[in-house]
């Protein structure tokens, strides 16, 4: 009899994965020691993720001005680039802020699993504050469920505030795409969809928008059967054998 499909999201096979490699880190390293490298790693994809947005703003707003070329001087050479090169390169922009910023939730997801096994502890916003304070005012947006439970009016005003936050940044990327998607307009009026400068912007939109995806596929559950083979012979069999022990079910094994 088959077994019943399993839902169960990637963020949690990588979220599983991280707490097995945990384990082997804490053999070597120290708690504090751990924390501190993850709170360092989080602090770098969120810097990168303000500067590629600020690089994509930047070229948007270029871009959004209609020019046909970019002039830059450096020292005594002029350099012209093309608009159709520009629109690729915020294209790219885009990828490594949505690429920056997936990383900087993935790591979070990381540490909260890291501070509850090896502490006990449940607030990676409060305790990161100590180690690498930029991120000190999300510790206010957290939910109380200890001693006070917050109220209706309480978790309003949280979901406002995050409202207000990501709204604009939500509009901000929707412009980014919206210039990107214009200039391919462009580019596809004044030559045509064999072109090279015209390949090059539909390479980049499927770069840019890629994190999207990415992002919605490893947050919805899927189906996965359970691999029986894997756990009898590659787990269960070699837990009993150091026991000294045979596992009495292993003739129907080898006849499933």
């Amino acid at each position: 009899m088959p077994s019943t499909p399993i839902r169960i999201s990637l963020l949690r096979f990588a979220t599983h994965d991280f707490g097995r490699a945990l384990r082997i880190w804490r053999q070597n390293s120290e708690a504090l020691d751990i924390l501190e490298r993850l709170a360092s790693e989080q602090a770098k994809s969120l810097n990168s993720s303000k500067k590629q947005l600020a690089i994509s703003v930047v070229l948007a707003f270029w871009l959004n001005a209609s020019r046909n070329t970019l002039d830059i001087k450096l020292y005594l050479i002029d350099i012209s680039i093309p608009s159709v090169y520009v629109n690729f390169a915020l294209s790219l922009s885009i990828f490594g802020f949505m690429i920056a910023s997936l990383n900087y939730y993935i790591i979070g997801e990381f540490v909260r699993v890291a501070l509850n096994r090896m502490l006990k502890f449940d607030s990676p916003w409060a305790f990161n504050t100590l180690i690498e304070g930029s991120n000190a005012w999300n510790s206010t947006l957290i939910s109380q469920f200890r001693f006070f439970k917050s109220r209706s009016t309480h978790r309003i005003a949280l979901i406002t505030i995050l409202l207000v936050i990501f709204i604009p940044i939500l509009l901000i990327v929707s412009f980014l795409f919206y210039v990107y998607i214009k200039n391919i307009a462009l580019i596809y009026s004044s030559s045509s969809a064999t072109s090279l400068e015209f390949l090059i912007c539909i390479s980049g939109l499927l770069l840019a928008a890629s994190p999207v995806f990415v992002s919605i596929i490893i947050l919805i559950p899927l189906k996965f059967d359970k691999n029986s083979r894997f756990i009898r012979w590659n787990f269960l069999f070699p837990l009993h054998k150091r026991a000294g022990a045979y596992p009495q079910r292993a003739s129907e094994w080898r006849d499933l």
